[in-house]
């Protein structure tokens, strides 16, 4: 062999991706994806947070449906006991956020807040309220999503081992006992 064919062979060029470049984005991007694997399935696993998160969406829909129907209730009794579940909703609503953040979910998923919102009630309540029944509807909706909002407490509270969060849980539940004893102690 001649040592000109040495010299003659082709340079590598300079502007393009060497092997190392490729190796090092291929690496960068599998152990993103690993991480990506590892955060989904921690959140799945963590049925206690996907639950606290059903109830802080839940608990916000019940504080919109009453802040909502405040200027339509017609009954003086129904518009004291609205007001005071709008004071429980929020106050309720507030420790449960602030658990959700310290639980470490940084927010609501927005396919929750979605399965979560209530396509009907709102045209329902504008049914009633058209036909003058509007309290005696409304009373009626509030009262099944106090007692579904009931349920999805009392599972969280036998799921979670956090003294702050049953605490919590305690506290919203007994709220929205006395909001159903005042509803149910209204005539209408």
């Amino acid at each position: 062999m001649e040592p000109r064919y040495l010299v003659e062979q082709p340079a590598v060029k300079s502007g393009g991706l060497n092997r190392r470049m490729l190796l090092a984005v291929a690496v960068g991007f599998i152990v993103l994806l690993l991480a990506s694997v590892v955060i989904a399935l921690t959140r799945a696993n963590n049925p206690v947070g996907s639950l606290l998160a059903r109830a802080v969406v839940r608990q916000d829909n019940l504080l919109n449906l009453a802040k909502d129907s405040q200027p339509s209730i017609r009954n003086g009794d129904l518009l004291k006991v609205n007001s005071d579940a709008i004071l429980f909703l929020t106050s309720d609503s507030a420790s449960l956020r602030g658990l959700l953040t310290a639980s470490g979910l940084s927010g609501l998923p927005a396919s929750l807040v979605r399965a979560e919102t209530d396509q009907t009630t709102a045209q329902k309540l504008q049914e009633a309220k058209s036909s003058g029944l509007f309290d005696t509807a409304y009373r009626q909706v509030l009262s099944q999503k106090i007692d579904a909002q009931q349920a999805l407490l009392r599972e969280l509270a036998a799921k979670t081992k956090n003294p702050a969060l049953k605490q919590a849980i305690d506290a919203a539940y007994g709220n929205l006992s006395n909001l159903q004893n005042q509803l149910a102690g209204l005539k209408l």
